[in-house]
């Protein structure tokens, strides 16, 4: 009986990582050490960056964040680990050099890779 328990039980982890797997590792995982640059998105709903030389992704906010609009203002991310594989990982604050703006955090709800078409039609304002 036990035997059957851990069979299943491993079958069901193996059909979970499996599933995971490769979308988390293929298209979601970053080293947060290799970005490079950022641009706002217009409606402050999140932004653009980059990773190494030549990869573009977005990430978007669980509401707008205008404080990324303001000038002179830079990404703080409290990370525990270079490896960002999900919104949660990725904990965004927006800060500046003013005395008295405290770092303002924004909620990452989503971020994607985008593919080279899409990266190559950022226009130059939006791209990192």
């Amino acid at each position: 009986m036990k035997t059957l328990a851990a069979i299943t039980l491993g079958l069901a982890l193996a059909a979970g990582l499996a599933a995971a797997g490769p979308a988390s590792a293929a298209g979601r995982c970053f080293r947060m050490s290799r970005m490079q640059g950022w641009k706002p998105l217009p409606d402050a709903s999140g932004f653009n960056y980059r990773v190494g030389l030549h990869d573009y992704w977005v990430a978007h906010f669980s509401g707008s964040c205008p404080a990324i609009r303001r000038p002179g203002v830079h990404l703080v991310n409290k990370v525990a680990n270079d490896l960002i594989c999900s919104p949660v990982e990725f904990d965004v604050r927006v800060g500046d050099q003013t005395p008295g703006f405290a770092p303002v955090p924004c909620i990452v709800s989503d971020y994607h890779q985008l593919s080279p078409a899409e990266a190559q039609a950022l226009p130059p304002k939006l791209k990192p």
